[in-house]
């Protein structure tokens, strides 16, 4: 039995002798540095910048994406939530921000773009796939729309659900925004 075994692995492909760890690491305006990353614009809008995932590399065996608190996320996890299944191009979600609440945003499959307000400046950006998702503070206002039919966005959460953590009003999240310390 033993030696049966010994055939099979010899017949196996050959292993990678380890995993390649690819280092993600931001420059001083929150653009990654990692090679095999699309260039994302500097963020101009306040309370929110770029988080990247470690990724290590298994060659043929894919790539595992490697979050963690206090790290590449900077609060306690309470609630992670996936958003899917866009069947039309019209889908618009958010058009909210938040007292209280973080959150992490990641595009694990497709595209969609994420407009960003923080009550004074605007910006729009493109997601896709990969290692680097966007951090949204309190009082940031957002919106996602163009979504790719095979959109899968995963958001890490500070909080349990709260509605009343929730401003849907663009008034008056303008006044609270005005209210709030820049971080």
């Amino acid at each position: 039995m033993k030696e049966r075994h010994e055939i099979r692995r010899q017949s196996e492909p050959p292993v990678p002798v380890g995993p390649k760890i690819i280092k993600t690491v931001a420059d001083t305006q929150g653009r990654s540095t990692a090679p095999y990353l699309r260039e994302m614009p500097s963020l101009r809008v306040h309370r929110c910048r770029y988080v990247t995932a470690q990724s290590v590399s298994d060659g043929t065996d894919g790539v595992l994406s490697i979050l963690t608190k206090g790290r590449e996320i900077p609060f306690h996890i309470l609630r992670v939530y996936y958003i899917s299944g866009f069947n039309t191009a019209a889908s618009v979600r958010g058009k909210h921000a938040h007292r209280s609440l973080e959150q992490v945003l990641f595009c694990v499959s497709g595209m969609f773009t994420l407009h960003l307000d923080d009550g004074i400046r605007q910006q729009t950006i493109s997601l896709t796939a990969g290692p680097t998702g966007v951090w949204l503070g309190p009082a940031l206002w957002h919106t996602m729309e163009c979504f790719s039919k095979d959109c899968v966005i995963i958001i890490l959460a500070s909080a349990p659900y709260d509605e009343r953590d929730y401003i849907r009003d663009y008034d008056e999240f303008r006044n609270y925004a005005n209210d709030c310390p820049v971080r």
